[in-house]
């Protein structure tokens, strides 16, 4: 009898050792950033043990990982079914990101619940989740009803490169241009207005944090009287990607304070005459966001504006909006049912109202920074593919990995279709010279290019499909 409990007690053990490894797995991938492998184990476990709540846990978190959030809604809801906390703060983020505050307000609700059920303090992430929830709510009334006529989708790392300005706007340049300064000079993007004698940067204060520093460039091109602007601009945080009107008073900038509903925001602040910075203030949605909201830069020749944001976008990429500024502030109703999908940017072509945004675009007075200045050099996009109005140029564009192979696909197909094109022209030349030899290829070549169009539009519109 001892015996066939002891072989009972090495089954159960073994069947639980076994039922543990593939969990510890996908934690493990997930820890690792591998994120799509963890979804593809954790949906595996998932259908095995539906009830599961630490692998529909982790299931949610991976698909918030990657942006999907309509995917991570159900597993973490069923892991807050099961008592994961945890699951419930992720849910009121999504929903907050979503816009949706009733939502949000449920699930915290439910997340302080089962704290208290397990006899748990609330952690401080439960309170800045309700500020959160409050300034999304108070901005949500004052979305400002503004003409967006462009985005695409850029590399972070020299976003600023892609904003076209006219000289009256000023230069944006990277941090190679401190050298000047200090070998060891460091910044995202250094700013100098038209005709100045300043150029504008955030480097890093006593405290460790980043904040907006000045210099003065003398006649000769060197640089002096260096230093911090001031004031509380960081509230709290870092403050960079600084701006000003050429009135030089009125400036942009950006900072992830407590005053900011998630990452960077983009906040206005007014450099007095005597030097003294006013308290900045957010400037709302849909400017900002719970992601990484910076470097606004409004160009008044022009008549154009420009930001950069990482919502919505894998790691290493932002959008950059380009919209025509408004002379005095113009919000929607905020009774107006398509409120969140303002704030939100769900569609650029429902705020453009007829806007030629293609005549603004196409003023000859626009240009990029001098790639020689900035420390980047231009190359040309793969393509050029405009999907819910966002212009795509690199297979890394796309969020979607189906999208991104069926892109793959169609620029190799799209390369082959070119050399059989030009080998179409090379039979025709020989049959122009007399060579009648090559009758029957053309025709066969020819029905190739046909049925290869066709092809490359079916290819196409799977990528568009599939990013959708």
């Amino acid at each position: 009898m001892k015996r066939i409990l002891l072989t009972f007690n090495i089954i159960i053990i073994s069947i639980l050792c076994i039922g543990a490894k593939p969990i510890d797995d996908a934690k493990k991938l997930y820890n690792e950033e591998k994120y799509e492998e963890a979804i593809e184990k954790l949906k595996a476990i998932v259908k095995a043990s539906p009830r599961d709540g630490t692998a529909n846990y982790y299931l949610g978190m991976s698909y918030a990982a990657i942006g999907d959030l309509k995917a991570a809604k159900a597993p973490l809801a069923k892991a807050s079914e099961r008592g994961v906390a945890d699951a419930n703060r992720q849910l009121a983020q999504i929903a907050l990101r979503q816009y949706d505050i009733e939502a949000a307000s449920e699930h915290i609700e439910a997340w302080e619940r089962q704290l208290k059920k397990d006899k748990k303090e609330a952690p401080a992430s439960m309170a800045e989740l309700k500020s959160e929830m409050i300034l999304i709510k108070n901005m949500l009334e004052r979305v400002e009803n503004i003409a967006i006529i462009d985005s695409i989708v850029v590399d972070a790392d020299d976003f600023f490169k892609h904003y076209r300005l006219t000289p009256d706007a000023g230069r944006l340049y990277d941090g190679a241009v401190l050298d000047a300064i200090s070998p060891d000079a460091y910044a995202n993007v250094v700013f100098r207005p038209q005709n100045s004698k300043e150029m504008f940067w955030a480097k890093e204060d006593s405290a460790g944090m980043l904040s907006l520093a000045s210099a003065k460039v003398l006649d000769d091109g060197k640089v002096a009287d260096e230093k911090f602007l001031g004031g509380d601009l960081g509230q709290g945080g870092d403050a960079d990607y600084p701006f000003f009107m050429p009135d030089g008073q009125t400036f942009y900038f950006a900072n992830n304070g407590e005053n900011s509903i998630g990452g960077y925001d983009i906040f206005l602040s007014r450099r007095q005459s005597d030097g003294e910075i006013l308290d900045p203030q957010n400037i709302g949605m849909p400017y900002n966001s719970p992601y990484d909201d910076y470097m606004l830069v409004i160009d008044e020749t022009a008549g154009l504006g420009w930001w950069a944001t990482d919502r919505n976008q894998i790691p290493g990429k932002v959008t950059i909006y380009v919209f025509v500024p408004n002379t005095t502030r113009v919000n929607y109703s905020a009774d107006d049912e398509n409120l969140v999908n303002y704030a939100l940017i769900t569609d650029i072509a429902s705020t453009s109202y007829g806007v030629d945004g293609d005549a603004l675009l196409s003023n000859p007075a626009l240009t990029a920074p001098d790639a020689a200045e900035s420390g980047t050099t231009d190359k040309s996009p793969e393509f050029s593919l405009r999907i819910n109005g966002m212009t795509y140029t690199a297979l890394s564009d796309f969020r979607n990995p189906q999208a991104r192979r069926s892109m793959e696909q169609y620029l190799q197909a799209r390369a082959d279709l070119e050399m059989t094109a030009a080998r179409l022209a090379s039979l025709r030349k020989a049959y122009a010279n007399g060579d009648r030899g090559v009758s029957q290829e053309i025709l066969t070549t020819e029905k190739r290019i046909a049925s290869a169009r066709d092809n490359l539009k079916r290819m196409l519109n799977q990528a568009i499909s599939s990013e959708n």
